[in-house]
């Protein structure tokens, strides 16, 4: 992430075939983050023709930004439906990174009714406002 001055929307970089569409959360909207440009997955770029396209996007105060991997979107229900992260998100508004990753992987397991047979990688980051201390956890 690049920073500006304080209190400003932030721009966020992000790489194209990171992960499968990087998700925008704020204030219980949710906004798939869409590439300008297709790219291949990330570890596989020398295997194209050139360079990889990077975007960049507004990641204001109070927004989170969420990166999974298909072992989340490929969790299925009993009935086969796949766990879509942008609809199940929708209306939730998480204070904290740690919060939103609580959140998905207890939403996954419950569409799962436990029975997920992949694994899930999950990556949450969250603006937050100048007032509010983060700790690491």
């Amino acid at each position: 992430m690049t920073r500006s001055g304080e209190g400003r929307t932030r721009p966020g970089v992000l790489p194209s075939g990171v992960c499968l569409l990087p998700l925008l959360l704020l204030e219980g909207a949710v906004r798939p983050l869409e590439p300008s440009r297709p790219a291949l997955p990330l570890g596989l770029a020398p295997l194209g023709t050139g360079s990889s396209p990077v975007d960049t996007v507004a990641f204001p105060q109070g927004a989170s930004l969420l990166l999974y991997t298909d072992g989340v979107t490929e969790a299925r229900d009993r009935s086969g439906t796949f766990y879509d992260p942008a609809d199940r998100l929708t209306g939730q508004c998480p204070r904290s990174p740690d919060e939103l990753l609580v959140a998905v992987v207890a939403d996954v397991h419950r569409h799962t009714r436990g029975l997920g047979t992949d694994d899930m990688a999950l990556l949450a980051l969250t603006h937050a406002h100048h007032t509010e201390t983060m700790r690491p956890s």
